[in-house]
């Protein structure tokens, strides 16, 4: 007992120096409170969420395997802010987690929500057989999942605490 009570503090205490180096003290009148939010090297934080940006392209199904290998997925889109982060942090075209594998099927986000098309200024993605997502000039458009294109995953942040 006394031993896993050491390491426990030890723990402890690495924590609290990581996070004198890494995190990024809240200011005084952030409604966030306290904690650190975390993301990989190379990872962009943004509000709850990190986000890694390709700087290669490669088709909508390999972009997606890429982000499942770290740990993540392709990019949705929940709200005008996160569309203007993505927008200001990425070059033109990026890949979306957004297809649209037949005619008669919507739109519908890698985590099986449906596209709201009310959130973005415009959006052209016709109906029709194995098209994809992506992020043209602010406005949402289709592409051939074959096609290529840069891509940018995303995962959850990674939060300690005081």
């Amino acid at each position: 007992c006394a031993e896993q009570s050491g390491r426990h503090h030890t723990e402890y205490e690495f924590q609290s120096r990581l996070k004198q180096f890494v995190c990024e003290s809240s200011p005084s009148n952030s409604t966030e409170g306290p904690g650190c939010k975390l993301c990989p090297p190379d990872w962009l934080l943004h509000r709850d969420k990190c986000y890694w940006v390709s700087k290669n392209k490669t088709s909508w199904n390999e972009s997606r395997d890429d982000c499942s290998g770290r740990g993540s997925r392709l990019l949705v889109i929940w709200n005008q802010d996160e569309m203007t982060f993505i927008q200001t942090n990425s070059k033109d075209g990026v890949w979306l987690g957004l297809t649209s594998t037949s005619p008669t099927r919507n739109w519908t986000w890698v985590d099986r929500s449906l596209l709201n098309t009310t959130l973005f200024k415009a959006v052209h993605l016709p109906a029709g057989n194995n098209n994809c997502g992506v992020i043209k000039a602010y406005e949402i458009h289709c592409e051939s999942c074959s096609a290529t294109s840069e891509w940018i995953c995303e995962k959850g942040k990674c939060s300690t605490y005081p």
